[in-house]
C-alpha cells in the first residue's frame, strides 16, 4: 500500500465511490510551454460506509484527502483515511 495526501475538487458519487477531480501542471521542455489539465481519481472511504462526511460533502467542493492507494477490481481506488475540506 501507497500513503497519498491529494487535494481537489470533489465529483460525482458513484454508488460506494466518490470521484475527486485534481489539478495538474506540467512543463513541456520541447515546446517550452506550461501544460494544465486535470486528473479524476476514485475515493472510498475507510469505512465503506456512503453515510461519511466524504459522501456529505457537496460537488466541486475543495477537499485534501489522506489515505492509501488500493487496487479494486483492475481499477486503483483512493482509500479516504482523514478528509479535510469546506
Amino acid at each position: 500500500m501507497i500513503a497519498v495526501f491529494v487535494y481537489g475538487k470533489l465529483g460525482k458519487v458513484r454508488g460506494s465511490l466518490r470521484e475527486i477531480i485534481v489539478d495538474r501542471v506540467k512543463y513541456d521542455r520541447d515546446r517550452d510551454k506550461t501544460l494544465f489539465g486535470s486528473d479524476t481519481f476514485l475515493l472510498r472511504d475507510w469505512t465503506g460506509k456512503t453515510s461519511v462526511p466524504l459522501f456529505k460533502i457537496m460537488e466541486g467542493k475543495n477537499v485534501a484527502i489522506k489515505g492509501r492507494l488500493v487496487v479494486e477490481d483492475g481499477a486503483t481506488v483512493i482509500v479516504a483515511e482523514h478528509i479535510a475540506g469546506s
